[in-house]
C-alpha cells in the first residue's frame, strides 16, 4: 500500500512540474493586452475611431512642462529641463518651429503672399487707400528694425499679405508658431511647456518604462532645484493601467490560490486529497494557456485578471465528486449518481460562456476563450484522471459534516421571497454605463498633471479631434478653409491651423488668380508707390508676378512645416482624413455647433463619445441576450428532466443572482457595464449548476444524509468562488471591481436561494406529486 502511495506521489508531482512548465513556457509568449480598447463594442464607427487615432499626430506626443516661481528663473530652468532630456536615452523630435524654421516660413510667406492671401474672407487690399496704407506700413517696418537686411522675399511682398497671413497663422496655433527657447510661455512668463513626438506608440513598453524614468528624474531634479518640472503623455495612462493590473493580477491569483487551499483543507482535512485536487486545475490552466498562447498570443490583461478567477468555478466539479466519494462503495455508484448533475452542470456553465462569444468585444471573447478551455481541460483531468487516481475508500475525505438545520425554515424562506422581490425594484432603476473611460482606474497622479497644464496652456493629450475627410486632398483642403472661415467669424478663440492656409487647393488659387486680375490695377500701384518712401523699382518682381499671373504657382513649404502639415493627413484605404487636434471637449461641441449650422461636411472624432451609443447599445441588448439565454437554458434543463418545474426551480438562483448583479450596478453608482454583463453570464451558468445538483437530489429522492452532502459540496464550491472573485472587488481598475463585487453578491444570493427557497419548494412540489 505504501508503495503504491509513493508512486502516485511521485507521478503527481512529476505532473504538478510538467503543467507548470506548460504555464511558464506559455506564459513567455503570451504578450499581455492592457488597452481598454478591448473593451469597446466594435462597429464600422468605432473601428474608424481607432484607426484614425493610432495614425492621429497625437498619437506620440509628449509635453515637458516647467513652472518657476520667479520669470527670471524661467531660462535657467528651462535649460536644465534641456539638460536632464538629452542625458536620457530617448530621442525626440521637436513639434514646435525652430528661429531658423521661421525665418524660411517668413519668407515663404511673403514669396507667396499674392495666392496666400485669403481675399474671399478679407477686404481688398488693391483699392488706393488700402495701398497708400499698407505702402506706409512696409516703410515704417523696415526703418524699425535697427540692424534689419532684407532678404529678397522683402520685396516680393511690397503690401505685407505675408505678414498679416503669417499673423492669423500664429494667432490660430494658440503661439505654437511663436515659440521661445524651443516651447510656449505662458501669460504670466512663469510656466513653459515643450511639445514633442516621442517616436513610438502607447504599447512600446520598452521605451514607456524609459519615459516614465525620465518623468521621475525631471520631478526629482526639478524639486531638489526649486522649481516644477514633469512629463505628460498619454503612453504613461497604458504604463500605469499595466502596471497595476499586472501586479494585482500576481497578487490576486496568489490570494485566491491560499484562500482556496484553506477552505479546501478546513473542509477535507487531507493534504494528499488536497494535493492530488489541484493537478487538475494544474492541468486545466496549462492546457488554456498553451493553446491560448498558440491560437492568441496577444491577450488582454483583463481577460487574464479574470482567469485567475476561474479556478473557483472549476474546482466544482471536484468537490462535488469528493463530497459524495466515501458515500457510496465504488467509482461507479458514485458516477451513476452524479454523472448526470456534474454533466449536466458542466454544459449549462460552457453554455454561459459560449454566449460571450457573441458580444463582438475584445475582452468578453478572450474570457469566453479562457473560461471555456480552462473549464473543459479542468472536467476532463479532473473525471478521466482525478476520480480514478482517488476512487471511494483509498484514503479518507474527512468532510466537515454540518447539519444544516435550516432547511424547510418558513420563517427564512418568508424573509428570502421578501428580500428577492425587494430585488426587481432595481430593474427599472438600472443605469447603463456610457463612458468606457469608467472601466479604466482612476490616474489621480496624470489626471493632476494634465489639468495643470490645461490651466496656463490649450494644449491636452486627449484624443478630440476635427476631422474633414474625402478621396480628394483639394476638396479636403476646401472643407477646412471653409470651416476655418465661418470659426473666426463667430469665435476667434476656437480658430485652427489648417494646412489650406499655407498650401491652398487649385480651386481656391484659381479664384484667387481671378480675383488679383479683376481687382489689381498698376497704375495705382505705381501712382502711390512714387508718393512712398521706396523706389519706383523696388518692386519690379513682385510687379512681375501679377503679369505673369496665369503661370504663377504656390513653391514648396520649408521642410518643417510641409512635414508638421503632412502628418496631420491619415490615409485609409482610398480615403484621405485631416485631422485637427482639439484640446477641450467643450470645444469641440462649440465647433461642431457653428459647423453644423453652416452646412460644412465634417466629423469630431472622440473615442469617448463615438463609444457611448455603442456600448449603450450592447449593454441593453445584452440584457436581452441573458433573459433569452435563460428561456433557452430553462428548455434545456426541462428537456432534460421531462418536467418544467425542475427546469424552472434549477434555473431560480441564476435569475435572483443577476437581480443581485444589477442591484450591484446601481450601488456603484457607474450604471450596468460590461463587466458587469461578464459577471451575469458567470453567475447564469453558476446558478443554474447549484439548481441543478440540489433540484436532482429531490428528483432523485436522495435520503436526508445524501441531501445534506449535496448542501454542504454547494457551500463549499460557494466559498471557493467567492474566494477566487472576491478579491476581485479590491481592484484599483473599475472594469475587475465590478466583476469582482457583482460576483460575490450574485453568488452569495445563488446559494441563499438554493439553500433556503429550492428545498421548501421541491419538498412541496415533492408532496403534491
Amino acid at each position: 500500500m505504501k508503495n503504491k502511495l509513493t508512486i502516485k506521489i511521485i507521478i503527481n508531482i512529476f505532473l504538478i512540474l510538467f503543467f507548470t512548465g506548460i504555464i511558464l513556457l506559455s506564459l513567455k509568449f503570451i504578450k499581455l493586452d492592457q488597452s481598454i480598447k478591448s473593451l469597446f463594442p466594435f462597429n464600422e464607427k468605432l473601428n474608424l475611431t481607432i484607426d484614425l487615432l493610432q495614425n492621429s499626430p497625437v498619437a506620440d506626443k509628449i509635453i515637458i512642462y516647467t513652472e518657476v516661481n520667479e520669470k527670471n528663473d524661467l531660462e535657467k530652468s528651462i535649460n536644465r529641463v534641456n539638460e536632464i532630456i538629452n542625458d536620457s536615452n530617448l530621442s525626440f523630435t521637436n513639434t514646435l518651429p525652430t528661429n531658423e524654421n521661421i525665418t524660411e516660413l517668413m519668407e515663404f510667406a511673403e514669396n507667396n503672399s499674392l495666392l496666400l492671401y485669403p481675399y474671399e474672407s478679407k477686404v481688398n487690399p488693391f483699392d488706393r487707400e488700402t495701398i497708400a496704407k499698407r505702402l506706409n506700413s512696409k516703410s515704417q517696418y523696415l526703418l524699425s528694425m535697427p540692424f534689419f537686411n532684407p532678404a529678397e522675399s522683402f520685396f516680393n511682398d511690397p503690401l505685407m499679405l505675408g505678414l498679416e497671413n503669417l499673423g492669423n497663422l500664429y494667432e490660430n496655433s494658440k503661439g505654437k508658431y511663436t515659440p521661445q527657447f524651443g516651447g510656449i510661455i505662458s501669460d504670466d512668463g512663469k510656466s513653459y511647456i515643450k511639445i514633442l513626438k516621442s517616436g513610438f506608440g502607447t504599447e512600446d513598453y520598452n521605451n514607456i518604462k524609459k519615459l516614465k524614468e525620465l518623468d521621475l528624474r525631471l520631478q526629482k531634479e526639478s524639486a531638489k532645484d526649486g522649481f516644477n518640472s514633469f512629463l505628460f503623455s498619454t503612453h504613461l495612462y497604458f504604463l500605469e493601467s499595466s502596471t497595476k493590473i499586472r501586479v494585482e493580477v500576481t497578487i490576486f491569483f496568489i490570494i485566491t490560490l491560499l484562500l482556496l487551499l484553506t477552505i479546501f483543507f478546513l473542509f477535507f482535512r487531507n493534504i494528499f486529497i488536497l494535493f492530488l485536487s489541484f493537478i487538475p486545475i494544474v492541468g486545466g490552466f496549462a492546457f488554456a494557456f498553451l493553446i491560448i498562447s498558440i491560437l492568441k498570443p496577444y491577450f488582454g490583461g483583463i481577460a487574464l485578471a479574470f482567469g485567475a478567477t476561474t479556478s473557483g468555478i472549476a474546482l466544482d466539479y471536484i468537490i462535488h465528486y469528493l463530497t459524495k466519494r466515501n458515500y457510496y462503495s465504488s467509482l461507479k455508484e458514485v458516477r451513476n449518481k452524479i454523472r448526470f448533475s456534474l454533466v449536466l452542470g458542466y454544459i449549462t456553465t460552457i453554455a454561459a460562456f459560449i454566449f460571450l462569444l457573441f458580444s463582438n468585444i475584445t475582452s468578453l471573447n478572450e474570457i469566453s476563450l479562457f473560461g471555456i478551455l480552462s473549464i473543459s481541460f479542468v472536467f476532463l483531468i479532473s473525471w478521466f484522471v482525478f476520480q480514478p487516481s482517488l476512487p471511494p475508500s483509498t484514503l479518507s475525505s474527512r468532510i466537515i459534516n454540518i447539519k444544516l438545520p435550516l432547511l424547510y425554515n418558513k420563517k427564512l424562506f418568508i424573509l428570502w421571497l421578501v428580500f428577492s422581490l425587494g430585488l426587481t425594484v432595481f430593474v427599472p432603476l438600472i443605469k447603463f454605463e456610457d463612458n468606457v473611460n469608467n472601466l479604466d482606474m482612476k490616474h489621480k497622479e496624470l489626471e493632476k498633471k494634465k489639468n495643470t497644464i490645461l490651466t496656463k496652456f490649450k494644449e491636452s493629450s486627449d484624443s478630440i479631434f476635427l476631422v474633414f475627410s474625402d478621396k480628394d486632398k483639394d476638396k479636403i483642403l476646401e472643407k477646412s478653409i471653409k470651416a476655418l472661415r465661418a470659426i473666426q467669424k463667430e469665435n476667434q478663440s476656437l480658430a485652427f491651423v489648417s494646412p489650406a492656409l499655407l498650401s491652398p487647393s487649385k480651386n481656391t488659387i484659381k479664384a484667387r488668380k481671378e480675383f488679383i486680375k479683376k481687382n489689381f490695377n498698376k497704375n495705382t500701384f505705381l501712382n502711390e508707390l512714387k508718393k512712398s518712401d521706396f523706389n519706383i523699382d523696388t518692386f519690379n518682381i513682385w510687379l512681375a508676378s501679377i503679369d505673369n499671373i496665369d503661370t504663377l504657382s504656390v513653391g514648396k513649404l520649408p521642410p518643417f512645416f510641409d512635414d508638421q502639415f503632412e502628418s496631420m493627413f491619415v490615409q485609409l484605404r482610398d480615403m484621405h482624413y485631416l485631422m485637427i487636434h482639439i484640446s477641450k471637449r467643450d470645444d469641440a461641441k462649440k465647433i461642431q455647433n457653428i459647423l453644423s449650422k453652416n452646412k460644412i461636411d465634417f466629423f469630431i472624432l472622440d473615442i469617448y463619445n463615438d463609444s457611448k451609443d455603442g456600448l449603450i447599445t450592447f449593454e441593453k441588448k445584452a440584457l436581452i441576450l441573458l433573459s433569452l439565454s435563460l428561456i433557452i437554458i430553462l428548455l434545456i434543463i426541462a428537456a432534460a428532466y421531462k418536467n418544467i418545474i425542475y427546469g424552472l426551480t434549477s434555473i431560480l438562483p441564476s435569475v435572483f443572482a443577476l437581480l443581485g448583479c444589477l442591484m450591484v450596478s446601481y450601488f456603484t453608482n457607474n450604471g450596468f457595464n460590461l463587466m458587469h454583463f461578464v459577471s451575469a453570464v458567470l453567475l447564469m451558468g453558476i446558478g443554474v449548476d447549484y439548481g441543478i445538483f440540489i433540484t436532482s437530489a429531490f428528483k432523485e429522492k436522495y435520503s436526508d444524509e445524501e441531501i445534506n452532502l449535496t448542501m454542504q459540496s454547494i457551500l463549499i464550491c460557494t466559498l471557493t468562488t467567492i474566494s477566487g472573485f472576491g478579491v476581485l472587488s479590491f481592484s484599483s481598475s473599475y472594469s475587475i471591481l465590478s466583476l469582482g463585487s457583482s460576483m460575490f453578491v450574485g453568488i452569495l444570493i445563488a446559494f441563499l436561494t438554493t439553500y433556503i427557497a429550492l428545498p421548501t419548494i421541491l419538498r412541496k412540489y415533492a408532496e403534491k406529486k
